[in-house]
């Protein structure tokens, strides 16, 4: 009889995620080939062996009757493949480098032992996917990192790739995010001519997308991601939510040597430059943070070398708006009290017809105060009156503080030679306040804040050289508020209008 044995931590993972919506397969690739002898015979039998360089992380397979064979399910990253097979000497290809979502082949040929006792290639390997029908671009880190972003939002990037454009779709707050996250500030990209709303987005292979905009809920910053691939055509069923097209973000990982960074970005408008028509911008934003990652190392109860990494991020983000003045139109002091006289010319133009009494005008245009609605006339209280000739009013708009802060924490662990945990959490609170002026309803910002949080869990056994299994899940919560806030004076009951208020199901 065989005995499955877990461990405390993964009952209680799984306990977790038990009432959790499915995830797609985790963000990885496949090496594949096949194994010739010098004579271009198949090689069945032979021992290859995939070694990630930073975390030695090693999956081995033998191949087949025919020479090939397949490592599916193997993270991202730089890896090493090795060939034993007895009689023949060791092949070893370095540097190669498996990004998400894509299938490397690395074919080998042995040759029977004799004085060279190991063949070593250092050449990169082909690019070209022979063994898929999809069409996949990816972006990697050092893109990510060295190329200007606005806002440090990285689905920017998405355009440098052939069929891809921004396609605003979503609102009109979407091309024009300086946050680059947040509820409703994000990018929305057109794959191949699709809706800006037709692309499904991916963290970590798990669902990462607003049902509310139905565009992209909000991505960790730069630092915290390896990469990310946009599949724009002929993709797996698996990814079947969108019409469009795929992008799936990769979050970073610790290895066995520790890595982090500190960073800051400023823009004020004493550094940047000066626009000929508009002048300087007045846009304040410093974006800061840091990350860290390295292995989990317990000398006293473990070594966790080559078992146990983590990766932690952190980005907080303080933009404050300009403050401009702002120009619109107002009524004036005689059109408060229903005198529109001035609108009246000689000819008969401009004169407002009765609505109670057919074929009947107002007498010089004025329009009695009793017969004004009642809500409306409160409204008008709320309105600045106007002194020109034109009806314009010139006023000074409020200066608005919006914040951004987000975590991410990422654990990799093996917990045998064949079975790997992976767990990740990411954290965003956004927070927009409510800006307005008392007693002007010609200017009135709408806010929102709340929480946002994506958590994946993966688990990963090779059960044989030809069989794996993976279990992935993954929770998303995304909860925005936009209450008006209690020195806001001015609301449907105030102004005695009656509202109905749809329950939604």
């Amino acid at each position: 009889m065989r005995q499955f044995r877990f461990s405390t931590a993964t009952v209680l993972f799984l306990c977790l995620f038990a009432f959790t919506q499915p995830a797609f397969a985790q963000s990885t690739g496949t090496i594949y080939g096949t194994v010739l002898d010098a004579s271009g015979a198949a090689v069945a039998g032979a021992r290859v062996t995939a070694l990630n360089t930073e975390t030695n992380l090693a999956r081995t397979i033998e191949t087949g009757d025919t020479g090939q064979f397949t490592i599916p399910l193997l993270p991202v990253g730089t890896y090493s493949v090795k060939v034993e097979r007895s009689g023949f000497n060791p092949f070893e290809q370095t540097g190669v480098l498996l990004q998400v979502n894509t299938n490397v082949q690395v074919d080998a040929s042995l040759q029977v032992r004799g004085a060279t006792e190991q063949v070593v290639v250092t050449a990169e390997q082909t690019l070209v996917q022979t063994n898929s029908t999809s069409l996949v671009q990816v972006v990697d880190q050092r893109r990510i990192a060295d190329l200007p972003l606005n806002g440090r939002n990285i689905l920017q990037l998405t355009t440098l790739n052939a069929g891809i454009s921004d396609s605003g779709a979503a609102g009109s707050t979407v091309q024009n995010s300086s946050l680059g996250s947040g509820f409703y500030n994000n990018v929305s990209i057109s794959v191949n001519g699709s809706r800006g709303d037709g692309t499904n987005y991916l963290l970590d292979n798990a669902d990462n997308n607003d049902s509310y905009t139905n565009i992209a809920s909000p991505f960790p910053n730069p630092d915290a991601i390896q990469e990310f691939s946009i599949q724009s055509s002929t993709f797996d069923a698996q990814y079947g939510r969108n019409v469009g097209g795929v992008v799936n973000v990769v979050t970073r990982s610790g290895s066995n040597q520790l890595h982090g960074s500190l960073f800051e970005f400023l823009r004020n408008k004493s550094l940047n430059a000066g626009n000929f028509f508009s002048g300087r911008d007045a846009l304040k934003r410093n974006q800061f943070g840091g990350s860290f990652g390295g292995p989990i190392y317990l000398p006293k109860l473990y070594d966790g070398r080559n078992k146990s990494f983590f990766f932690f991020s952190y980005q907080g983000t303080r933009q404050a708006t300009a403050t401009p003045g702002a120009l619109a139109i107002a009524p004036s002091e005689a059109m408060k009290r229903g005198d529109l006289s001035a609108w009246l010319t000689a000819d008969g133009r401009g004169a407002i017809r009765d609505p109670l009494v057919p074929g009947t005008y107002f007498p010089n245009n004025q329009i009695p105060v009793s017969r004004f609605d009642p809500v409306a006339a409160k409204l008008l209280s709320y309105m600045p009156t106007s002194t020109t000739s034109n009806y314009n009013y010139r006023f000074q708009t409020p200066s608005q503080l919006i914040k951004d802060d987000q975590i991410l924490l990422r654990l990799d662990h093996s917990l045998t030679d064949r079975q790997r945990l992976s767990f990740r959490y990411f954290w965003l609170r956004y927070d927009q306040p409510w800006v307005f002026i008392p007693d002007n309803l010609m200017y009135l910002s709408v806010g929102q804040t709340g929480p946002t949080h994506n958590a994946t869990l993966n688990y990963v056994n090779v059960i044989s050289p030809r069989l794996v299994n993976e279990f992935s899940a993954t929770h998303q919560g995304l909860w925005p508020v936009s209450s008006p806030p209690a020195d806001l004076n001015v609301n449907f009951p105030s102004l005695g209008a009656r509202t109905l208020i749809a329950s939604q199901p």
